[in-house]
């Protein structure tokens, strides 16, 4: 019976062992930096969404995921915070360009993690309120991680995560 339980553990761990090379060997053969754009449009003006994109201590209330924004100091006079997941996990983010309230530009500023990048938002006015254009520019270091983002996860998450949460925050609730 131990001898049973002892080849059963060997060769499970024989298959992690295989599964993480052949993830990260996949990984490695995968481009390391992206581009995704995702579009919407919304029903309000201009300034709602750029309100609501700037406003970062309100994240929470809107972007599912996003549990607390803690504000940091200011650099070269532009917005930094820290946001936390539902997990505890924690980012640092940055506005690199700010023109209201046309584009917002945020990155990544921590340097220790699996990936950086950048969304930009780019927002115009249309007849029945505006078209917001959402560009993520990322670079996934880590091979396992590449994997994981272009096979599994997929790397449009984000994009479509910021859409989806912005079409929730500006659909008025169904009247009752």
């Amino acid at each position: 019976m131990m001898k049973k339980l002892l080849m059963t553990a060997v060769v499970i761990l024989l298959l992690l062992i295989a599964v993480t090379v052949v993830c990260r060997y996949l990984g490695s053969q995968l481009p390391e930096e992206h581009q995704i754009v995702q579009m919407a449009q919304f029903r309000v003006p201009p300034d709602s969404v750029w309100s609501a994109l700037t406003d970062y201590t309100t994240y929470p209330l809107w972007r599912r995921g996003v549990s607390a924004v803690e504000l940091m100091p200011l650099r070269e006079g532009l917005p930094v915070w820290r946001e936390y997941d539902n997990r505890g996990q924690k980012m640092s983010f940055q506005v690199s360009t700010m023109d209201p309230p046309r584009q917002l530009v945020i990155e990544i500023i921590d340097q220790d993690t699996p990936y950086t990048g950048s969304w930009e938002f780019f927002i115009e006015p249309i007849d029945q309120g505006c078209a917001i254009t959402i560009t993520e520019r990322g670079r996934i270091h880590h091979n396992i991680m590449r994997f994981v983002m272009h096979k599994v996860i997929g790397l449009d998450k984000t994009v479509k995560a910021y859409v989806r949460d912005l079409e929730q925050r500006f659909t008025p609730p169904a009247a009752q």
